[in-house]
């Protein structure tokens, strides 16, 4: 003051009661013209309540500051041209405040996203009404973060503001979407099953139906009444009844849900099978259901098919029970099922007799071929898992005890569940086996009695040749003697095909390696004694089989090429050698016969030879091909087809 300043002070004080007070004292100088002070003029003026209120004022203010800084919401406060003034919140530690200060949204976000802030600050100023909106700012491609913003007017001291609050919306918005995203899957899974849907409103009968609901019915959804006597109107009378107490267990919690079907009068006025299906969704705070949501799917075409099944089923029904035949149904080895000729065919009198039974239990202890039924069964089990069907021949045993035979044909069942059932018929082949049985013996009696005679031809042909051998001994003619030695090896190679039929089990076929065998053993017997010349007989044969009309000729055939071979080939030699191939291959018989004698010229030969003409004679029987070759000594190389042909020995061809 005295330096002639002026000044402005507010001190406080202690009155004289203790009070604190304030004053504000205020001085100003008052100079010559020299400038020095002469007089100071002042004010005091007591400020207490002033001070209190600034003071409340700033613990006010701290208090905000607090509070809007614990929010999670992001606080911030505008001017009129949209630039941000203030920034509290628990965000505003991790921003950079001083970047935001004083710019605006533009600024901040860029001209694309932030026009949207501006906007809206703009709309708020116009309006002079509050403004929410949504937007969003992506991270990266993946992270996408969601907010709400509020705005409102802030008016103070003659000037306006706007205070903002922004709020991170993240999971809610993706709670949204995946809400969104499961109605849109819902909604695209009911339109694949074509199913309707229904939401009834207990309090206020309001029914909210899709349009699937109205158009199973033929009905477009603008021409149906939200209410629940829709549903009522339309559905058939008979199944009101039974639905509406299905629903009053559903209220009373008898069910969690109700199923049923009904039917439902289309707009042509025909009868559209539904299946109805529901549950209570939401309960008021006494517990007491207000909401019914279900589904109504259209299942006339199941419904078709059912009753198509089942007048199916009833007709095979009627031909499994009607049929003649003996039938029955298997699950596992356990009858389950059979019909009345099953029934009347082992002597019972009702079905639960054999129901429950196994094969086994209506069967002896063994069947024909000595094996344990029980064994066998298992065994036929096992075959029909891996085939679809079985046919063989079994022994049943009827009430009485008595055999029975019938021939069983097993057909699977697959059933719905997995398992399978096994249908089976029985045919009674009982005069089958009795007279298969007499053919059999038939049989044996004839190939007795085919045995007895060839035994008997064998032993007279052993006869003529024995009656033949006397006239050899006193037949005085060399040449006598040598023609019935020739007739006595043919008939004894006739002799020893007959002496095969004997021993043979089978008369069809003749073992042509064991006729060749013996017979070179024979004729080499008596050439050995005859004849001083070194024969080496090599063999080469095969197991070949061939019927007698085929035998008898070939046997013939062989004996009278080696017999030419042995008496004539190796005239003046001390040794030779015959070779004897027997092959087939497919269905033709090759049979060679060669030696490495002297030979003969096949075109000079004579035509009066009983030898040549009837190994001719024998070829032409086998209706055989024959390559003949007389060089460096002589083969015949025959090659004929098997056939089965019966009859008499004697060809056509002779």
């Amino acid at each position: 003051m005295n330096d002639g300043r002026d000044y402005d002070l507010t001190v406080q004080f202690i009155d004289l009661k203790g009070n604190k007070k304030w004053v504000r004292t205020k001085s100003r100088a008052v100079k010559n013209r020299e400038g020095e002070v002469i007089r100071i003029i002042g004010s005091v003026r007591d400020v207490t309540e002033e001070v209190e209120r600034e003071a409340q004022l700033r613990r006010n203010v701290e208090k905000f500051e607090k509070l809007v800084h614990s929010f999670d919401d992001i606080v911030f406060t505008l001017d009129s041209e949209g630039r941000h003034t203030a920034l509290y919140g628990a965000w505003s530690d991790e921003i950079d405040t001083d970047f935001l200060i004083g710019k605006d949204a533009i600024e901040i976000f860029g001209e694309e996203r932030g026009r949207v802030h501006l906007d809206a600050v703009k709309q708020v100023l116009q309006t002079r009404r509050p403004l929410s909106y949504e937007w969003s700012v992506e991270k990266d491609q993946e992270a996408k973060t969601y907010y709400h913003t509020r705005l409102n007017l802030l008016e103070h001291g003659g000037r306006t503001d706007i205070l903002g609050v922004s709020r991170n919306i993240t999971s809610e918005v993706n709670f949204r979407q995946e809400i969104n995203r499961t109605h849109e899957r819902l909604e695209l899974a009911l339109e694949a099953m074509k199913a309707g849907t229904w939401d009834w409103d207990l309090r206020t009968d309001e029914l909210i139906i899709n349009d699937w609901w109205a158009k199973m019915l033929g009905y477009d959804l603008k021409e149906l009444e939200f209410h629940i006597d829709t549903w009522k109107n339309l559905m058939h009378p008979t199944d009101l009844k039974s639905t509406v107490r299905l629903i009053n267990e559903l209220r009373d919690d008898e069910s969690p849900y109700f199923e049923t079907r009904i039917r439902m009068q289309h707009k042509k006025g025909h009868w559209v099978w539904i299946n109805d299906r529901g549950k209570i969704v939401e309960r008021d705070e006494m517990g007491n259901p207000i909401r019914l949501s279900g589904t109504h799917i259209d299942i006339s075409e199941r419904v078709k098919a059912e009753k198509a099944l089942q007048l199916s089923e009833k007709k095979y029904r009627n031909l499994f029970e009607r049929s003649s035949d003996p039938s029955l149904v298997f699950f596992g080895n356990t009858i389950v099922d059979c019909n009345r000729a099953a029934i009347k065919f082992l002597g019972y009198e009702k079905k639960h007799d054999l129901v429950g039974k196994t094969p086994v239990d209506i069967s002896p202890e063994k069947q024909p071929d000595g094996t344990l039924s029980e064994v066998r069964q298992q065994e036929i089990l096992n075959k029909t898992e891996q085939n679809e069907s079985q046919r063989f021949e079994w022994v049943h045993k009827k009430k009485d005890g008595t055999p029975v035979h019938v021939e069983v044909v097993i057909t699977m069942l697959p059933e719905q569940s997995g398992r399978e059932q096994m249908y089976v018929v029985w045919r009674d082949i009982s005069d089958r086996k009795i007279a298969e049985q007499k053919v059999i013996e038939s049989l044996r009696e004839k190939e007795a009695l085919l045995s007895e005679i060839h035994h008997r031809v064998k032993n007279n042909l052993a006869v003529i040749s024995g009656l033949l051998q006397l006239q050899i001994y006193s037949a005085k003619d060399d040449a006598v003697a040598d023609i019935l030695n020739s007739s006595i090896n043919r008939i004894k190679s006739m002799a020893l095909i007959h002496e095969q039929l004997y021993q043979s089990e089978n008369f069809s076929d003749i073992s042509l390696k064991e006729n060749i065998l013996k017979q070179t053993e024979s004729i080499f017997d008596v050439f050995d004694d005859e004849y001083s010349t070194d024969i080496d007989l090599q063999l080469d044969l095969d197991d070949v089989s061939i019927g007698i009309n085929q035998a008898m000729p070939v046997g013939l055939l062989v004996n009278e090429i080696l017999i030419n071979s042995l008496k004539h080939a190796f005239k003046g030699r001390e040794n030779g050698k015959v070779y004897i191939n027997l092959k087939q291959i497919d269905e033709r018989v090759i049979l060679n016969i060669s030696d490495n004698g002297v030979g003969f010229d096949s075109e000079n030969r004579d035509p009066s030879s009983l030898g040549h003409t009837l190994i001719d004679t024998f070829i032409s029987q086998l209706e055989a091909d024959v390559e003949l070759s007389t060089i460096d000594g002589t083969s015949y190389n025959i090659s004929f087809k098997v056939n089965d042909q019966n009859g008499s020995v004697v060809s056509r061809n002779v």
